[in-house]
């Protein structure tokens, strides 16, 4: 990092890049051009000692207003920065929270609950989800307190092993495809089921949302891999998305819409992208072996796709795939997560 960091003319530019940010989306909730236009280089090129410095400094420009640090300005770091950032947010507030037991503990005796000072939860290894949702719905006022896990029947001081096991085994059931919540790319990550698949989950996502959270509050490293645009959405909802984040998400049809985009018309011999890829503004479901057809515009199946929509069709297709077909379920998603990281 930089020695001149805190230079005013730093805080000047980023003020000036905000200033222009904001008009970037004045007009158009998307944007004009791609929020990755305005992330800063020097950011993107931080190591994790970097990021570690630049947090300190975003502690410090509490009290000096003359520090500059990129946290200051979210828009110009990328999606891994932020990660980091709350990581080590949740972090500091979770060795604050075990500092105050300790003190309390000291000063007033050790006879007081442990629960008055831990988000304590008894959890039944034979009744997983149930428990787990009946535990963290009940204790919604101390989730943001160092976890302590406890399997029912059984001895031991959770000293962190049990509490990454209770993660490790969770995730595991909530997130493999068989319990239809959410279903793997061909990358390897992990997305949501469309709320037409799956309609009656919604404590169960928040669930999901709010053990991820309590996984980073508790600085507790998990095997999860979602794509990127999923941590934007959760920051930003109305976040501008595009083919490239729908890659992430699939693959397959990513790539069948850049080729859509590609085609090359020849009307003289009927190539044209409405003879060829006979479409509408529709988007097919397959829900338990039924085909399911839903509009991604307004009366889409009486739309036909054509040479001149087709960039409107592939933004239609992104913007209902990642956003609107899962729009329920994420949303629980995410007051799940910040109910605990906010």
């Amino acid at each position: 990092m930089t020695g001149d960091i805190n230079d005013a003319h730093l805080s000047s530019s980023a003020r000036v890049l905000q200033m222009l940010k904001d008009a970037n989306y004045a007009t158009n909730e998307h944007g004009i051009v791609s929020f990755r236009k305005f992330y800063n280089n020097t950011a993107l090129d931080f190591d994790i000692r970097d990021m570690k410095e630049d947090f300190i400094r975003l502690l410090k420009a509490k009290e000096s207003p003359n520090i500059f640090s990129f946290c200051q300005f979210p828009f110009l770091i990328d999606a891994n920065f932020k990660s980091i950032m709350m990581q080590l947010e949740a972090s500091i507030e979770s060795e604050g929270a075990m500092r105050d037991a300790m003190f309390s503990s000291m000063f007033t005796g050790a006879s007081r609950a442990e629960s008055d000072h831990f988000l304590v939860v008894n959890i039944n290894r034979m009744n997983l989800v149930p428990s787990a949702l009946r535990e963290i719905e009940r204790n919604g006022a101390r989730l943001q307190r160092p976890l302590r896990v406890k399997f029912t029947g059984e001895e031991g001081i959770d000293e962190g092993g049990v509490r990454k096991e209770f993660f490790q085994m969770l995730c595991k059931v909530l997130l493999d495809p068989d319990f239809n919540m959410f279903k793997p790319s061909d990358e390897h990550v992990l997305w949501f089921v469309p709320d037409i698949s799956n309609a009656a989950n919604h404590r169960e996502f928040r669930l999901i949302g709010q053990t991820l959270g309590l996984a980073v509050f508790n600085n507790v490293m998990l095997d999860v891999n979602f794509p990127k645009c999923l941590y934007r959405m959760i920051l930003h909802p109305e976040c501008q998305l595009t083919v490239d984040d729908l890659a992430e998400v699939d693959p397959g049809l990513a790539q069948g819409m850049k080729d859509l985009l590609e085609f090359e018309e020849v009307p003289d011999e009927d190539l044209t992208v409405e003879e060829v890829f006979c479409r509408s503004f529709v988007f097919e479901h397959d829900v338990f072996g039924e085909k399911i057809e839903t509009e991604i515009v307004a009366d889409g199946s009486n739309k036909p796709l054509t040479g001149e929509n087709r960039k409107e069709f592939v933004d239609a297709i992104v913007e209902y795939v990642i956003r609107k077909s899962i729009k329920e379920n994420f949303n629980k998603f995410r007051d799940g997560f910040l109910s605990v990281c906010n």
